[in-house]
């Protein structure tokens, strides 16, 4: 019998913490982990939590991936709380993942349902185009690094802002993707958020927008009128 396996850890109150994290996100590198456990990513903060993580490892309460991007970290069966476990990372998402956990990062103290979350109380799996990638406080919260086609993105905004009667903000990282979806809102339950303004997120999801609402709602009848015009012109070609 090896060590590990003889020996026993016992767990802290921060390893717990550690654990439901990782349950809500599904996997993190050091710098998020250390992040969101102690409000300080200082190099002698993620050194200290760095041994901590390594004896998880070993006691089989942390499984360690491999990517191009680093070391993340998740949850193995000796550790598995309410989500599925991970079983690996897609690295071409790696990306939008750590956009997510810096997003997440930003509404820690709101009302949030991640992903993982979303899909376990609104049973969506397989359903495509609807599974957004977090709930603040009623919001549904869409990032879009990659168009998605234009009938995801309507199902997006039909299924949340119509059926379920929530309000949709979408986060886009290129103006590409902005612009197709100024053609689909016809709602002012809507908003379109750029990535490099992630932090704004916070006003929105209050209610404290009125400003970029209002610039919002300017801007959408004026999309709404080129729209208009074009559908006019249409018939006389």
């Amino acid at each position: 019998m090896s060590r590990a396996k003889s020996e026993k850890l016992l767990l802290q109150d921060r390893d717990v913490n550690i654990f439901k994290y990782l349950d809500r996100v599904g996997y993190a590198n050091l710098e998020q982990i250390t992040e969101f456990i102690h409000d300080d990513i200082s190099e002698k903060t993620q050194n200290a939590l760095l041994r901590r993580l390594y004896l998880l490892r070993r006691f089989e309460y942390l499984k360690a991936h491999h990517t191009q991007l680093g070391l993340y970290y998740s949850l193995t069966n000796k550790s598995k709380l309410t989500n599925r476990l991970i079983g690996g990372i897609k690295y071409d998402l790696l990306l939008h993942h750590n956009f997510l956990l810096k997003l997440f990062y930003l509404v820690r103290d709101l009302d949030v349902l991640t992903e993982r979350e979303v899909l376990a109380k609104y049973k969506l799996i397989g359903k495509n185009g609807k599974i957004p990638d977090m709930i603040v406080n009623e919001w549904v919260i869409e990032y879009e690094r990659t168009n998605k086609s234009v009938k995801d993105s309507q199902e997006v905004i039909n299924y949340w802002v119509i059926e379920q009667s929530k309000k949709l903000c979408v986060i886009y990282e290129s103006e590409e993707i902005k612009t197709r979806y100024q053609k689909l809102i016809t709602s002012d339950r809507v908003r379109l958020l750029s990535s490099s303004s992630y932090e704004d997120l916070l006003k929105i999801v209050n209610n404290e927008d009125k400003k970029v609402n209002d610039e919002y709602n300017d801007e959408l009848k004026h999309v709404k009128h080129v729209n208009a015009l074009d559908g006019i012109l249409d018939k006389y070609k």
